[in-house]
């Protein structure tokens, strides 16, 4: 036994204009994202000055006359001019995008960006300068 299946055929497509485009509303989306961008440019600004003090550190590395790890070495080729350079860039084209960009959405996401890039950039400086202060203390204690 054939079971009768009835095709329907297709009606108009609902009406979607009154169901929401977006899941934040537009001004708090705005605002988070302002919120952010101030995030990332004091993020970045802590960095800049993390890197200022670099040079304290290079002082109290040449006293001790050790041999310096490889990422405290690539940090001092680097410089805190280079830090102030990439971080003055970093916060720039954020504010640029921020005037520029339309999508509030796409600007959030590129803030939450900028702060994962501060929180490696300070992360690598951290490391950095601490690692030879390890290998000192290491080589006291035996």
């Amino acid at each position: 036994m054939k079971a009768d299946i009835e095709l329907n055929e297709p009606s108009e497509p609902p009406d979607l204009s009154s169901f929401p485009t977006t899941i934040v509303a537009p001004r708090a989306l705005r605002t988070v994202s302002l919120v952010s961008l101030i995030m990332a440019v004091g993020m970045l600004g802590w960095v800049a000055l993390t890197a200022l003090r670099f040079e304290v550190f290079e002082k109290l590395f040449n006293d001790f006359d050790t041999t310096l790890p490889d990422i405290t070495i690539l940090a001092l080729r680097i410089g805190p001019g280079g830090f102030m350079a990439i971080c003055g860039l970093l916060i720039t084209g954020l504010v640029i995008k921020e005037c520029l960009l339309r999508d509030k959405g796409v600007a959030l996401l590129i803030n939450v960006g900028a702060m994962a890039v501060a929180m490696g950039m300070w992360f690598f400086l951290a490391q950095a300068m601490f690692m030879p202060m390890i290998k000192l203390i290491e080589n006291v204690q035996g």
